[in-house]
């Protein structure tokens, strides 16, 4: 587990955006994309090798749609070959990532502020993202970008 300090206010998001500049998949399903994990996601799936695959809540969607900066590496994104972003029909309540064989939740409080990541590479707690992401990967819509603007 990882958790904010005074002086690493930023150590969950740090910890995850290690992992993931590290590995060679990512998953993820999520009621949110911070700016710094998708522009690592961009930046590794566009320097090749790297595939990344996301089920994100409308929500998540209409956020990035509102900052122009993200919402242009989203839109690269949906476009790569090596990336694939889907609708989830409904909100999704937490954001899980499987970098590799490594799975990250990070935990949020009531006002949606990041206390921890907790990650963990155990194989019965990966089996719960695994379900999960396929889960929502089948009831999920192929991202339209137009849809959101």
């Amino acid at each position: 587990m990882t958790v904010p300090t005074r002086t690493r206010p930023s150590a969950p998001l740090q910890q995850v955006r290690t992992a993931i500049e590290g590995a060679d998949t990512l998953r993820t399903f999520s009621h949110t994309l911070n700016e710094q994990t998708l522009s690592t996601v961009h930046e590794q799936v566009t320097a090749g090798g790297y595939t990344f695959e996301a089920v994100l809540s409308p929500s998540a969607l209409d956020a990035l749609a509102a900052d122009a900066d993200p919402w242009t590496q989203v839109q690269a994104l949906s476009c790569h070959e090596n990336a694939t972003i889907r609708v989830a029909q409904s909100e999704i309540p937490v954001a899980a990532l499987v970098a590799d064989e490594t799975v990250y939740l990070l935990v949020r409080d009531e006002h949606g502020i990041l206390q921890a990541s907790l990650s963990t590479d155990a194989a019965p707690v990966r089996e719960w993202p695994a379900e999960r992401f396929g889960r929502y990967w089948e009831q999920a819509t192929p991202f339209d970008p137009l849809a959101f603007e």
